[in-house]
C-alpha cells in the first residue's frame, strides 16, 4: 500500500523544487558565485525563513541538490557487473562521475566543489549508491587480488574517493578544451596502476 504524503510533506517538496528550479533558472544566465540567497528567493517566489527551514546556507544547498542529481545519474547510468572486467568497471564508474560535470558545467561544478571543500569533513560511510558501488569495487578489488590487504575497506574508500574528488576538481578548474582528451588518458593510467592485478614473480 503506498504511503500517502502529508500536506506539510508535500508542501515541503514543492518549496524544495521551486528553490531548484529557481537556481538552475538563475545559473543558467550567472555566475553560481554572484547568486545569493536573495536572489534564489526572489525567482522561487518564497521567504527566506523557507529557505533557511531545508538548508543551513548556499553552500549546503549546493552540496546537497548536486548530491542528489549525482546519485540519480549514477543509478540511471551505472551497474555493478560481476562478469565484467573490475578495470572496465572502475573506469565506468568514474567516467560517469565525469560525464555528470560535463552535463552540469564546469562553472557550477567549481562553486560545489568549493562548497563542499568549506564544510568537508571525513566521517563514517553513510549508506548511498555512489558510496555503496565504490565499497564493492573496492571489495572486488581485494577479494581478486587488485589491491593489496594493506588496508581495510574504509581506508581504501577515503583514498580512492579523496583522488577522485580532486581529479574531477582539475577537470573542473582546466580552461582548456583539450585538456579533456588527457583527463581521459590520466583517468585510465591511474585506475590501471591502482587497480591492476600483481605481476606474478617468477
Amino acid at each position: 500500500m503506498a504511503i500517502k504524503k502529508t500536506t506539510r510533506e508535500q508542501k515541503t517538496e514543492e518549496t524544495r523544487m521551486k528553490i531548484s528550479r529557481a537556481s538552475w533558472d538563475l545559473m543558467a544566465k550567472y555566475d553560481p558565485d554572484t547568486i545569493t540567497v536573495d536572489d534564489i528567493c526572489e525567482k522561487a517566489g518564497i521567504s527566506k525563513g523557507s529557505f533557511y527551514h531545508l538548508y543551513k546556507s548556499k553552500d549546503d544547498f549546493f552540496i546537497l541538490v548536486l548530491s542528489k542529481e549525482r546519485e540519480d545519474h549514477l543509478q540511471k547510468h551505472f551497474t555493478l557487473a560481476p562478469a565484467a572486467p573490475l578495470l572496465t568497471q572502475v573506469l565506468d564508474f568514474i567516467r560517469v562521475n565525469l560525464e555528470f560535470n560535463r552535463l552540469k558545467g564546469k562553472d557550477l561544478c567549481v562553486a560545489s566543489y568549493i562548497s563542499m571543500l568549506k564544510t568537508y569533513q571525513q566521517g563514517e560511510i553513510v549508506p548511498a549508491f555512489y558510496n555503496d558501488t565504490l565499497c564493492a569495487l573496492i571489495e572486488r578489488g581485494l577479494a581478486e587480488g587488485a589491491l593489496a590487504p594493506s588496508f581495510t575497506v574504509s581506508e581504501y574508500y577515503r583514498l580512492f574517493h579523496d583522488w577522485i574528488i580532486g581529479f574531477l576538481i582539475g577537470w573542473s578548474i582546466s580552461p582548456h578544451p583539450a585538456d579533456e582528451d588527457l583527463y581521459d588518458r590520466i583517468l585510465e593510467h591511474m585506475v590501471k596502476a591502482f587497480f591492476a592485478p600483481p605481476v606474478p614473480v617468477r
